[in-house]
């Protein structure tokens, strides 16, 4: 891996709460430990996002709630890599 993105938390009117600045202070101490480029972005909504996936794959039940975390990470990282790849960001 070149690089870590830590999903960021924000209230839905963009400002920091307390489980925003301890995933900021996580994120500090991940790029200290493992000596990699650490990016916070916003996850606002991605639950909401990974649900509707889900829903359009028919995936309900247990299964469903073993894979929300994941299918929102995944909606994190696209969303952090379609932003540079638009903005011509390496």
């Amino acid at each position: 891996a070149g690089m870590i993105v830590v999903g960021l938390p924000k209230n839905m009117d963009a400002s920091l709460g307390s489980r925003a600045q301890k995933c900021m202070a996580f994120a500090q101490l991940l790029g200290e430990r493992t000596g990699l480029p650490v990016e916070t972005w916003d996850e606002r909504l991605t639950t909401v996002m990974a649900y509707q996936s889900m829903d359009l794959t028919g995936t309900y039940g247990k299964k469903r709630k073993k894979m929300v975390d994941a299918v929102s990470a995944v909606i994190i990282l696209e969303g952090f890599m379609a932003y540079r790849k638009n903005h011509h960001v390496q």
